[in-house]
């Protein structure tokens, strides 16, 4: 009984790991993606360095050129908004860039 339990603890969490996301809502209602890059493919470039605030929430879908982005810049609530912006051709970048 108590291994099964075990078990049963033990796979509840990692599901939640699996499906879990670095994203939080702000107080102000915001969805917020934490300070990561990832390679993405983006337009024709295969393996473009994608920063999490400029995909969409949950998934490794690009934002466009110009949309919006926010990121956590510390613990303590700190915020980063800005727009998404391809940085450079020959590195392939999309990153949040302020106005």
């Amino acid at each position: 009984m108590q291994l099964t339990t075990a078990f049963s603890v033990l796979a509840t969490a990692l599901s939640f790991a699996g499906s879990s996301s670095a994203w939080a809502q702000a107080a102000d209602g915001t969805w917020v993606a934490n300070n990561n890059w990832y390679y993405l493919p983006y337009k024709n470039y295969p393996r473009t360095s994608v920063h999490e605030s400029c995909t969409y929430r949950n998934t490794n879908n690009v934002h466009n050129d110009g949309d919006m982005c926010a990121y956590w810049t510390n613990s303590n609530g700190g915020k980063f908004v800005g727009k998404c912006k391809f940085l450079d051709l020959k590195d392939a970048q999309v990153s949040g860039v302020g106005d």
